[in-house]
Order: structure tokens, then C-alpha cells, then sequence
């Protein structure tokens, strides 16, 4: 954030020392843009929630493997953990905080629970947990506005990103989620 702010900055860490730095050319959000942190670790998001503008909520990487633990990480009783971790580092600003949350597995369709329990298994989720995770949106276009209203007042997640191969499938969504 130093570097955002007008003339030079130092910093003297334990990892890295920083000596009249003047980075340029200077915002022109002041005091400086918002700051994306994500994460998945208590670490991480305690962190993110003391510093952040908006934290992602991710997946468990720590593990250093795309395994079934990272996906398990994101299950919502996992989620809801990571949003605690978030208000224990945020304090009093948490209500000013936006939070987000990227959907790695997205689709559109009649059948969610046809769905959900033929991919679930190869995550080593039940259908159950695999529709409630936290990188799973997968139901019809209501369905999914009505899923992402949930988690919206569940979970605090307003922020929602999803993939380009989703863009188009998940306009109406869009549609129907504008100005709520």
C-alpha cells in the first residue's frame, strides 16, 4: 500500500528491505486500488481480512497437490470456516470487506443432482457436498440465482468469477442476479 502513496517508501522487513522506493506512475484510486488477497489457509485469509479490499476465498493449496484434500477444503462447512477466519483478521472493517469466490466447476442444467453424483465421486464428494462447495455452481438458471443469493447472505461472497468457457451459459444468471 506504501508504494500507492504519494513520494518514496521504505519498508525494513525480516524477508526484504525496501529504500525510497517512488513508484510511478501513481493510482488514480486513492488512497491506492483495491488490494484482491486470496487464499484458503487461516494464515492467509486472517491476513487477507486485515489488509484486503476484497479476499477470494480458495481452495487449500498448502498441500502443494491437486488431490481430493483441495477439493474438501471447499466444501461449505470448509467455506464457512474460511469466512470466519476472514472476520477474525478483519475485526470491526469486515462489513466493508468484499468477499469472492472463483467457481471452478460450473454448469448449467435441468439435472444438478444427476450431475453432481456422476462427477462428485472422482472428487471423493457425496452429490450433496459437491452441489453446497464453495467451487461448484451447478443447477438450472433459477436454481443457480437462488444458490448464489444463498451463499450472498450465507457467506458474505458477492464477488463471483467464473470461467471464460462459462461466460456465455451463465449470462441469463447474470441477468437475473443484476441489481440484487
Amino acid at each position: 500500500k506504501g508504494c500507492f502513496a504519494d513520494g518514496p517508501f521504505t519498508f525494513q522487513g525480516d524477508h526484504y528491505t525496501v529504500r525510497d522506493y517512488d513508484a510511478q506512475p501513481k493510482p488514480l484510486q486513492r488512497p491506492h486500488p483495491p488490494i484482491l488477497i486470496g487464499g484458503g489457509a487461516p494464515r492467509v485469509l486472517r491476513m487477507a481480512g486485515r489488509e484486503a479490499d476484497i479476499v477470494g476465498i480458495n481452495p487449500n493449496l498448502s498441500s502443494g497437490e491437486l488431490d481430493a484434500a483441495v477439493v474438501r477444503s471447499s466444501v461449505a462447512e470448509q467455506t464457512r470456516q474460511k469466512v470466519e477466519w476472514i472476520r477474525d483478521g478483519a475485526g470491526e472493517r469486515f462489513d466493508d470487506l468484499e468477499l469472492q469466490i472463483r467457481y471452478f466447476f460450473a454448469a448449467i442444467s435441468d439435472d444438478a443432482r444427476g450431475l453432481a453424483e456422476a462427477v462428485a465421486p472422482g472428487f471423493g464428494l457425496t452429490a450433496a457436498e459437491a452441489l453446497e462447495s464453495g467451487v461448484a455452481l451447478v443447477g438450472s438458471v433459477d436454481e443457480c440465482c437462488e444458490i448464489l443469493q444463498r451463499r450472498r447472505e450465507e457467506w458474505q461472497v458477492s464477488y463471483i468469477v467464473f470461467g471464460d468457457d462459462n461466460f456465455e451459459a451463465f449470462a441469463p444468471v447474470v441477468a437475473g442476479l443484476a441489481g440484487t
